[in-house]
């Protein structure tokens, strides 16, 4: 039997390269995840910053598991989650783990 859900949501551990010196350390951005259908996805033009900007905005509900730089745990907040959607490597990130979600398809194969 397949399950339909009518607002699918699904959390993910996302790989990013965060930039240090001398390269890249890779943390796991844990994130909540809604999925869109293709009309609502076609509704934004991702070759723009605005347009995937939205978009991101629209599937990423949240991350869970943060903490500052003291390692005191931080509230996912929408400004909080809007500042780091900011971040090019967490952009990167997110997008790719978001396409791979749905998708289940890796370049190559």
């Amino acid at each position: 039997m397949f399950k339909v859900t009518h607002n699918p949501e699904f959390t993910h551990d996302v790989p990013v390269q965060v930039p240090v010196d001398g390269g890249h350390l890779e943390q796991k951005l844990r994130t909540r995840f809604r999925m869109m259908d293709l009309d609502q996805i076609d509704a934004f033009d991702l070759s723009t910053k605005e347009g995937n900007t939205t978009f991101l905005q629209r599937v990423v509900i949240g991350f869970e598991d943060l903490v500052d730089e003291d390692n005191n745990r931080l509230e996912c907040t929408d400004a909080l989650r809007d500042r780091m959607l900011m971040q090019p490597h967490i952009r990167m990130g997110l997008t790719q783990a978001y396409n791979r979600a749905v998708y289940k398809a890796r370049v190559g194969n």
